[in-house]
């Protein structure tokens, strides 16, 4: 059941998503770790991947619009045209911070794993190298969407019940998502030191 696209199957919050063998989305951009050596031909990036962001952008954004139809009286039928337009728009910002926090987690389980120096012989080496791939991908990509959510959601709840709470209720609802999805972006993309 689900989708499939790797071969292990992501925890059970992420509505039975399945992933195929052999991803390896930004390890070509990665310095650390030589395309040519690790990444097989025609394995370079996966649309779904891509496509998992964007789908769990959209759902997380469209989450505030419950909250502006029951608290603040936005009624969906009279708004739907704004609240299609701040959904798409915010969950291209979330989509994005989940593509920049998965990219930088990966480097870091990449490096802490030990990925080229896998020992033995080369078909042994390979699929070491593989196996291990594949679980920082899991890793990451898990990590990114639950992280990147609660990070928006905490910041839209601060913004929509705090910062912009003297705004009239149609100003509220754009201008805590654009902020919440904004600065989600922004945080996704500072380095630690």
């Amino acid at each position: 059941g689900g989708l499939t696209i790797f071969s292990h199957t992501l925890p059970s919050c992420y509505l039975g998503l399945r992933i195929r063998s052999g991803l390896s989305v930004w390890l070509a951009m990665m310095d650390a770790v030589s395309d040519d050596e690790f990444i097989p031909e025609g394995e370079k990036s996966s649309w779904l991947v891509y496509a998992l962001y964007v789908l769990s952008g959209l759902l997380v954004s469209a989450v505030p619009i419950y909250i502006y139809v029951t608290v603040f009286s936005l009624a969906l039928k009279d708004w739907l045209p704004v609240y299609v337009a701040v959904t798409i728009i915010s969950s291209l910002g979330v989509a994005y911070s989940y593509y920049n926090v998965a990219f930088n987690l990966k480097s870091k389980l990449l490096r802490n794993r030990d990925y080229k120096e896998a020992s033995g012989k080369k078909e042994a080496k390979a699929t070491k190298q593989e196996k291990i791939l594949q679980l920082v991908n899991i890793e990451s990509i898990s990590f990114a969407i639950y992280y990147t959510n609660i990070v928006f959601l905490f910041i839209f709840l601060l913004s929509a019940f705090w910062i912009f709470k003297n705004l009239a209720s149609t100003f509220n609802y754009p201008m805590s998502i654009i902020f919440a999805s904004g600065l989600t972006a922004y945080t996704s993309t500072v380095k630690e030191t």
